[in-house]
């Protein structure tokens, strides 16, 4: 702890004592003098003391303030000799008046006396003297009389004390403790074991009606008072006593033994007093003191603490808590006759200062009784010092402690309270005279140096204020003073009167002095002429409004409520008022606003917290937490309670009392309405804390030291954290559901995504829909796959009355309360319609028939007849006959009305049996619905004849045409079934069709009877009247049927009549059809080969003959040799193996072929190998395939088949492998064109097998590169292009090797095309190349001397020209035209097929015939060179179609 100051009085011990206001502080030492000192250290007044000064006492033994602080008594010694060896007694008495500076000595007429103790009474006029003697002098302060009272004690008074209406309590050493009335009589004397050491008074519990007990139980019924105290009998045992009121007219307390002890507890009587005895560990008793009214706390010799109750008789002896704070010995070398521990309490703190020998110790009392040691407190002095008394003052900011080495220490314990916040700044006390402004973001402070100790601090955005009394500074927090390097005094100011409170806007300030509020500029350079300062309430208002209790600020409106209730926004600026209210139920004790001044949290002073939302003039309880006690109405600890709204999250605050942060969530748009819900309770840690900021859910709190902590909100920290325990473990859930109740959607939505669980996503639907967001709704209910729910939520996103878009989504919820809550929404966004609309179509009849008769009388005879509907639906039909009558009375109805009113009337009618009002009214109308529905009424009440001229009149032919069949009425049946439409395919149009045809079948009507059984589709019957009955017979109708309808039935009746006439085509046909292939076999087996050839034609032709029929086709075919046949009927039937052995048994190619395509699609390894064995034997090697030139080249014959298989198999690799040695054996040959044929039938092949260019494997694409490079030299000669040739040709030339037949003359035409092309230095090095002795011969005569010339006499400076240049298509890079691999990606660059460069991206295009890649011009210019011809495939092209 910091020292503040210290006073030196003498050597020896001190004795001090603090005001209770703790303005002053009186010291005294051995020294002959007695200092008074003010707060800050300052010597106010000496005192000079007579008599001798001794080095082991102190010269003053008592030091007593009155309640007030006012009057201080002081006991002394100035006759030494006499009293020397008692060191606790005087002679003489003095009372001094700190303010006035006066020291008036007691005059005791001559008499001396041996002063002991001194003690004022409550109302600081009369001060008790005990004396050596156990006598009592009183002085009274008014009329400076003393009175003698004698026989009080017979031995010395030590100990003392005034009750609270005036009686005095002493102790001393005659084992007696007396209670005397305030004229002097005795009227209680209670005798104990020992002398009185000490006498303490214990705090009267709360006189409003309610106290809180120990453990949080509330003590009622309080009206009188306790008046009970305590005293120290003899350092081994304390006796406590309630001594009850003072009218109570009893003597000593066994009289009053008759009475129950736990009745006389409660009601404050006179009863047995309880005398506390301890263990023997804990020892002597020094010193003690209240807690509270129910609470001791007990010091002994050998260090402990203890903690004990009072609240019942079972608790007196009950410990609550027990620790051992100091040692033995630190007790001990204490000074003799006095107590060796001292202790002192602050209720404001909830502290304890303990002391004993060297050594000075803070304790916290803890909500559950327990004493926590402030080690950071705790002060450790010089080991010779021992400490003689300690005291708290200034509300437990200051403890003093006295000590044997005359030095009296007063040491800061704590900062007063002060601290303001403001967004992300917060405003704290540091020292009693410097003000630190924290950037709670960048942890920066700003030290502002103060010129006195401020009672007040508020702070505003760039502008601090303090002050205390009637002034204020205001400080700008901007601007550095040259002088002090320190924010600049802009502003002093002095009000008229006390000022309590200030608060703090953009550019004023509101202060509250006197019960009014003052609104002023901060800084008078805004406003010099003071024209925008005024006071609040307005003139002619004060009596009304009452005086002003509180007031805040934000930063453009002033916010003040006072005594009436009324809490008004007020435009600093502009003076006029924005927002009143008044609070019905008492008046206000602080408002706080929003940073808008839009939403104010008031506390009434009643404590009752409630929520004013100015923006929509709505107030709204603030509602109490279930756990949370202590903020109920008329409790103890909510008497300044504390709201923070959080800066960055509008809609969430807390409140504080004093023990918990209660936050609440402000939902200003719900399905229900505006709403404040507690979110949750965060426990306060150290008690005294006040909160200054919320920031995104960490508050931040003024600690009892002064300093600023922080923590996040229990609410707030699953959501805010980071730890993976809630980000992806187990705390998820704790996460989303704080989310939720936080009204944070998105955090709840990210939980969401990563859960995947659907209660997740149900819960974060309807808290969307709860407070009516739309569109995050709708992304939740896209994600659950709720399609439907979807589709509702998009039909209300421009629904812009909050109230109507409420009621539709209450309407979605689809529970019973909410329909009531949706229809009160609609009616009061005006839209009653609608609400009207929801009953009806909810069924709520009489509901919506009030809505009607309210709010649309016009609709009511529609809700009537829908009303009805439902009533005839679920079988009252005479209510709905009721209600269909009732709408047909209402007025203005419309025609379409009217008719369904009547038609309901018809069907009621019909129900009830009353058939002929039913075809009355039906009669009158014109509606073929109403005529179905009274059809079917007719027929089932037995009315036949009706029913059908009803089901006529209805266009439900089929329903009346069977009631004419039923009647045998064919006459009648037959119209209608003629409107019947033909395609109907109803199982029931049917029966009516076969059962009329049945008729005419039966009276003879063949014809007749014939049509209507193929109308009807029964398909045999009308081939067998036309086959048999009819006559003629009309086969080609029949067989037409038999072949559209495909009806084995009808086919078997068909086959039989061919068979009788001898048809045997015709038979066998329709055998088939009716799937007897066997006789269908047997029969075109005895009618012979034609029959046999019919009937293959027709298996082969028919999609849906069998695989049995096809074997027998198999079996046919093989007999006859047909092997190509034989192997389609095998295929066909499944039996695959039989039919590749059958299509390899025929060595015509197409029978190969089919062989290889089937076991391509097959994949089978066994038929596979059957067919390479084939292609392997000598029968593969007579196969004629591709130029018939070539028929002998069995060898090629094999490959070209192997690639075909290897195509087929899908094995693309061996296929390029074989295309690519096939290829290279008739380039061996110098069949040029051959090969560059066949690598471009196997490329275009493979690549429309679906295979990119990159797959053909094994040089297929370099080698057909190469060969069309030399098959384009000659389109390049035509073209005169011999650049363009030598090109070619040095790329031929350099894979010379791979044209073994023409080696000679290749580079002979090369050295030749190189000289005309400009490329000498490749000229003379391919003629050097032919000199060799094995090419020499072979050259041509007509160019022979011409090489050699080029050989032998080489230009020294031939050179080639520079290689056109082109940028590769995949990586940009620049390289040769004619280089076909890129150097820096190494890819393989597509050749173009008519000028045998690189591709190029810009040109790149494809041969609209073959797709293979070329440049677009060179394709256009080489095809129009060819006439019309792609250079590669020989195809005609149209060149203008090429697009790059």
């Amino acid at each position: 702890m910091k020292q503040l100051f210290e006073v030196v009085l003498g050597s020896g011990p001190t004795l001090f004592q603090w005001s209770p206001t703790g303005h002053y502080l009186a010291v005294s030492g051995t020294s002959l003098r007695v200092q008074i000192l003010d707060r800050h250290g300052t010597v106010h007044d000496e005192i000079s003391l007579g008599g001798k000064e001794w080095v082991s006492q102190t010269a003053v033994t008592n030091f007593a303030w009155d309640p007030k602080g006012e009057t201080l008594a002081v006991l002394h010694r100035s006759q030494i000799n006499k009293f020397e060896s008692s060191a606790n007694t005087a002679d003489a008495a003095m009372v001094y008046r700190p303010r006035q500076k006066e020291c008036v000595w007691l005059d005791f007429g001559g008499q001396r006396h041996e002063f002991t103790h001194c003690v004022w009474d409550g109302g600081g006029r009369v001060l008790a003297l005990g004396t050596g003697k156990g006598n009592v002098l009183s002085y009274d302060a008014k009329s400076t009389k003393i009175t003698s009272v004698l026989g009080k004690h017979t031995k010395a008074i030590r100990c003392g004390a005034w009750t609270t209406d005036g009686r005095l309590v002493l102790g001393g050493d005659d084992n007696c403790v007396t209670v005397s009335s305030a004229s002097g009589d005795t009227e209680l004397q209670l005798e104990i074991k020992r002398e009185a050491r000490e006498l303490r008074f214990a705090p009267e519990p709360d006189r409003t009606g309610s106290g809180i007990g120990i453990n949080g139980s509330r003590v009622t019924n309080q009206t009188q008072r306790v008046n009970q105290f305590s005293v120290d009998v003899g350092g081994s045992s304390l006796l406590v006593y309630r001594l009850g009121d003072g009218d109570s007219k009893v003597g000593k307390y066994e009289t009053e033994q008759t009475q129950a002890v736990s009745g006389l507890r409660l009601s404050g009587k006179h009863h047995p007093p309880d005398e506390l005895t301890f263990p023997q560990k804990y020892g002597k008793l020094n010193s003690h003191v209240w807690l509270a009214h129910t609470l001791l706390l007990i010091g002994f010799d050998s260090g402990y603490l203890l903690l004990m109750s009072t609240e019942s008789a079972e608790e007196l002896r009950e410990e609550k808590f027990a620790v051992k704070a100091f040692e033995a010995v630190q007790v001990n070398q204490n000074l003799v006759g006095k107590p060796g521990l001292h202790l002192s309490w602050c209720s404001e703190t909830n502290r304890v200062a303990a002391s004993v020998g060297a050594v000075m110790k803070l304790f916290e009392l803890t909500r559950d009784l327990r004493l926590v040691e402030l080690k950071e407190l705790s002060t450790h002095f010089d080991k010779n010092v021992t400490l003689c008394g300690v005291q708290w003052s200034m509300a437990g900011r200051v403890v003093t402690v006295g000590a044997n080495d005359g030095v009296a220490r007063t040491f800061l314990a704590a900062l007063p309270a002060l601290a303001s916040g403001m967004a992300t700044q917060v405003a704290y006390l540091s020292s009693l005279m410097e003000l630190s402004v924290l950037d709670l973001g960048s942890n920066l402070v700003t030290a502002v140096p103060l010129q006195a100790e401020p009672s007040f601090l508020a702070l505003g955005e760039t502008h601090v204020a303090c002050g205390m009394n009637n002034q204020a500074w205001f400080y700008d927090l901007s601007v550095v003073s040259d002088e002090t390097q320190a924010p600049r005094l802009v502003n002093q100011r002095e009000y008229l009167g006390v000022v309590t409170a200030v608060a703090m806007g953009a550019v004023y300030a509101i202060a509250l002095s006197e019960g009014r509020a003052f609104i002023h500029a901060v800084d008078p350079n805004d406003d010099p002429d003071e024209t925008r300062e005024f006071s609040l309430p307005e003139r002619g208002e004060e009596q009304r409004q009452g005086y002003v209790t509180c007031v805040a600020a934000t930063p453009q409106i002033a916010v003040y409520g006072t005594a009436t209730g009324y809490v008004r926004l007020v435009s600093a600026l502009d003076r006029v008022m924005v927002g009143e209210l008044l609070h019905p139920d008492g008046g206000i004790a602080n408002v706080f606003p929003n940073a808008h001044g839009t939403r104010v949290v008031c506390v009434d002073d009643e404590n009752v917290v409630f929520l004013y939302d100015a923006r929509d003039e709505r107030v709204l309880d603030v509602p109490q937490h279930e756990n949370n006690s202590s903020t109920s109405r008329g409790g103890e600890t909510n008497q300044n309670q504390v709201v923070l709204w959080d800066a960055f999250d509008p809609d969430v605050f807390l409140v504080a009392n004093g023990v918990t942060f209660s936050v609440y969530l402000y939902t200003p748009i719900t399905i229900d309405g505006a709403s404040v819900q507690c979110v949750g309770t965060h426990d306060i840690s150290q008690t005294g804390s006040k909160p200054v900021s919320l920031i995104n859910g960490v508050v931040y709190w003024q600690a009892p030291s002064g300093s600023i902590d922080f923590a996040t909100l229990v609410t707030h920290d699953p959501v805010n954290s980071t730890d993976d325990f809630f980000v992806n473990g187990a705390g998820v859930t704790e996460r989303f559901h704080c989310a939720l109740k936080l009204g944070k959607l998105q955090p709840a939505w990210e939980v969401a995504v990563r859960a995947r669980e659907p209660e997740m996503w149900e819960q974060l639907a309807h808290a969307a829909m709860s407070s009516l967001e739309i569109d995050f709704a709708i992304r939740v209910y896209r994600v659950v796959g709720d399609a439907s729910m979807v589709l509702s939520l998009e039909r209300l996103r421009n629904v812009e009355d909050v109230h109507e878009l409420a009621a539709n989504v209450l309407m979605l919820f689809e529970k019973p309360e909410c329909y009531d809550m949706a229809e009160r929404l609609f009616i009061k966004s005006n839209k009653p319609n609608e609400a009207l609309q929801m009953r009806v179509d909810l069924k709520h009849w009489d509901a919506a028939a009030a809505l009607a008769r309210k709010y649309d009388a016009k609709k009511l005879d529609e809700i009537k007849r829908e009303h009805a509907s439902a009533c005839e639906t679920r079988g009252d039909v005479e209510m709905a006959l009721t209600l269909f009558e009732e709408s047909l009375t209402a007025a203005d109805q419309s025609r379409g009305g009217i008719t369904n009113a009547k038609a309901g009337v018809a069907r009621c009618s019909f129900r009830i049996g009353d058939l002929e009002t039913g075809l009355r009214i039906v009669g009158q109308l014109n509606d073929k619905n109403t005529y179905g529905e009274c059809a079917f009424l007719c027929e089932q009440f037995g009315d036949a004849n009706d029913a059908a001229a009803l089901f006529e009149k209805a266009g439900l032919f089929e329903n009346a045409v069977s009631i004419y069949l039923d009647a045998k009425q064919y006459d009648l049946a037959k119209p209608l079934l003629a409107r019947i439409p033909t395609g109907s395919g109803s199982s029931s149009c049917r029966a009516l069709r076969v059962s009329y045809a049945n008729a005419m079948e039966f009276s003879g009507n063949f014809e007749e009877a014939a049509n209507e059984y193929e109308l009807a589709r029964v398909w045999e019957h009308a081939v067998r009247i036309r086959l048999t009955l009819l006559k003629p017979c009309d086969t080609e109708k029949a067989f037409a049927i038999c072949r559209q309808s495909r009806s084995q039935e009808a086919a078997s009746v068909a086959a039989g009549y061919c068979r009788q006439v001898g048809d045997v085509d015709r038979a066998v046909e329709f055998l088939l059809l009716a799937r007897k292939s066997d006789d269908a076999f047997a029969l075109a087996g005895e009618s012979g080969p034609s029959a046999m050839d019919k009937l293959c034609r027709l298996v082969s032709n028919d999609a849906t003959a069998t695989a049995r029929e096809y074997r027998k086709l198999a079996a046919y075919f093989e007999t006859s040799l047909s092997w190509r046949k034989a192997g389609d009927a095998h295929a066909q039937c499944g039996n695959n193996e039989h039919a590749v052995r059958c299509y390899l048994k025929e060595t015509s190619d197409d029978s190969v072929g089919a062989a290889i395509a089937l076991v391509g699609s097959l994949r089978d390894d066994g038929l596979t190998s059957v067919v390479v064995e084939f292609l392997s034997s000598a029968t593969g090697a007579s196969l004629s395939v591709g130029d018939p030139s070539n028929k002998n080249n069995t060898s090629s014959q094999h490959t070209a088949w192997l690639f075909k298989l290897y195509v087929a198999l899908g094995d693309y690799d061996a296929a390029s492998t074989t295309s690519a040695l096939l290829a290279r054996q008739e380039q061996e040959m110098g069949n040029y064109k051959v090969a560059h044929a066949a690598l471009f039938e196997s490329s275009r092949e493979l690549l429309r097998d679906g295979k990119t260019e990159t797959r053909l494997a094994n040089g297929v694409q370099k080698q057909l590169n190469l060969l069309h490079s030399y098959v384009l030299v000659k389109s390049f000669v035509r073209q005169q292009d011999h650049e363009g040739c030598a090109r070619l040709l040095h790329r031929v030339a350099k894979n010379i090797t791979k044209f073994p037949a023409h080696v000679v003359p290749i580079l002979t035409s090369t050295v030749v095309e190189c000289t005309r092309g400009g490329m000498k230095r490749t000229a003379v090095h391919f003629a050097q190349k032919l000199m060799a002795p094995t090419l020499r011969a072979e050259i041509g005569d007509a160019y022979k001397r011409k090489v050699e010339t080029i050989a032998r006499k080489p230009d020294p400076n031939a050179e080639d020209t520079a290689e056109p240049v082109s940028a590769c298509p995949f990586c940009d890079t620049s390289g040769g035209a004619y280089d076909l691999t890129c150097n820096t990606c190494q890819a393989d660059v597509p050749m173009c097929v008519a000028s045998g460069r690189r591709v190029v991206a810009e040109e790149w295009a494809h041969c609209p015939s073959c797709a293979f890649p070329c440049n677009k011009a060179a394709f256009v210019k080489t095809v129009d060179a060819e006439g019309g011809e792609c250079p590669l495939c020989r195809a005609r092209v149209d060149a203008s179609a090429v697009v790059a």
